[in-house]
């Protein structure tokens, strides 16, 4: 099928949509036959001409941001944030320490980092013997190092790539 992305998982349903290059994009459970496919889109061809017009319509008149207005956004975010910030922060009583635009990925790269301090919790309370090989030895020792190293160094990179700043 040309001009037609499918996607395959496991899921119980066909999710059919028009993506922003106006191509259909399938989304089917693993089960389902290319032909049970095609029959589905050649159902729904009328909904996809209105959508492929709707969403054309949109583009155009929506059409997506150069780098140059994005650059321009970012200065005009500079120069309009921080006043109302200090505005804000004055009738709260608070005094900001700077301005930082944190968006969900940062939410989940803190909770990715309590995650193996919480497997490491539960297998001491669960498994205190198993602490006891890898401790126990120089070569243990070791690893289990080389392993903290590493553990530091992914959340210090990580750190950065989520952080945001406007």
């Amino acid at each position: 099928m040309e001009g037609v992305h499918i996607t395959r998982s496991r899921r119980k349903s066909i999710e059919l949509s028009i993506d922003d290059n106006l191509q259909i994009a399938v989304k089917a459970p693993l089960w389902v036959t290319d032909r049970a496919i095609e029959h589905f889109i050649a159902q729904k061809a009328d909904w996809i001409s209105r959508q492929k017009a709707a969403k054309a319509a949109y583009l155009q008149a929506h059409p997506p941001l150069t780098e140059a207005e994005v650059e321009a956004l970012r200065r005009r975010a500079k120069a309009e944030l921080p006043p109302r910030v200090a505005y804000y922060s004055q009738i709260l009583g608070v005094t900001p320490t700077g301005i930082k635009i944190t968006s969900a990925k940062k939410l989940e790269q803190n909770i990715m980092n309590l995650v193996p301090i919480g497997i490491i919790l539960y297998m001491r309370l669960t498994s205190a013997e198993m602490f006891n090989k890898l401790y126990g030895n120089a070569v243990g020792i070791l690893i289990m190092t080389i392993c903290l190293v590493i553990y530091f160094a992914a959340r210090m990179l990580a750190s950065h790539i989520a952080d945001i700043k406007v």
